[in-house]
């Protein structure tokens, strides 16, 4: 049994039942070592279910969806302006 949260993710009994795979983060400003992250725990022949890309960082699709909520291009940069939502970075 795993003793602390941490190594839960290293433990060989998922391991074992692939529930478990290495994964490597990669953004503009940073690369991860790989670590072990939870997968699909249902296993299909046909149409195996797997994770195919990271989960995106904070805020690259804010301005998309204020936008889906109505907000124009005054009200968002209101928003930038009083600190509610941060820059994009470039």
């Amino acid at each position: 049994m795993a003793s602390t949260s941490s190594k839960l993710f290293y433990h060989s009994w998922l391991m074992a039942r692939k529930l478990l795979d290495a994964f490597c983060e990669v953004s503009s400003r940073l690369i991860r070592s790989p670590f072990a992250r939870p997968v699909c725990p249902i296993h299909f022949d046909k149409t195996p279910g797997q994770i195919q890309r990271a989960a995106p960082t904070l805020g690259p699709h804010t301005e998309e969806i204020l936008r889906e909520a109505g907000y124009g291009d005054e009200q968002i940069e209101e928003l930038r302006r009083d600190g509610v939502i941060a820059r994009q970075a470039s």
